[in-house]
């Protein structure tokens, strides 16, 4: 079996309530210290080198994601083995 593609992604946990605010350390040291709502983005990129699963040599590649019970998934995008999404999954 060949190299199945790649998938290019960054994932960043954020606070909800700090969503925007840039601050020193010192202060970003002192809230952590609180419990407080987060959430997990997935920032999806793109992917290359897809294996195809139909006759025309194309699939229509769409990502999931799960987290804490928590499902969401990137639109699909038609005819391709190279998707490029530029989408972000809270």
């Amino acid at each position: 079996m060949g190299f199945p593609g790649s998938v290019l992604l960054r994932i960043s946990f954020i606070n909800t309530q700090d969503i925007g605010m840039i601050g020193d350390w010192e202060t970003d040291r002192k809230r952590m210290e609180v419990k407080k709502p987060y959430a997990l983005w997935c920032h999806i990129y793109q992917a290359r080198g897809l294996p195809s699963i139909n006759d025309n040599g194309m699939i229509d590649p769409y990502i999931k994601a799960r987290f804490a019970g928590t499902k969401v998934k990137t639109k699909s995008l038609r005819n391709t083995q190279n998707p490029v999404f530029f989408q972000t999954l809270e």
